[in-house]
């Protein structure tokens, strides 16, 4: 549960919107903190990889360098493009 992990703010797709009301539901009967859940629709962008699965892929065979690599648009890849937070 984010919230047992001190996660403010959680992304989720749209898939997990019918749940919301259950997992309010459980964390208001354990008095726990409630954290901000934005539900956001599939991400594509051409001639990029997003998938995670694919991402992985490319980082395992060393097709690129790493997580950071600045060819992906991981966090850590934009961040060493030089995006800020």
């Amino acid at each position: 549960i984010d919230s047992l992990e001190d996660i403010t703010h959680s992304c989720c797709t749209m898939e997990f919107e019918n749940r919301r009301e259950s997992y309010y539901w459980l964390l208001d009967e354990l008095r726990i903190f409630k954290p901000n859940v934005w539900e956001y629709g599939r991400l594509n962008i051409e001639s990029n990889v997003l998938s995670k699965r694919k991402l992985k892929q490319l980082v395992m065979e060393k097709y690129v360098s790493g997580w950071d690599d600045p060819r992906l648009l991981t966090i850590n890849g934009l961040r060493r493009r030089g995006f800020t937070a």
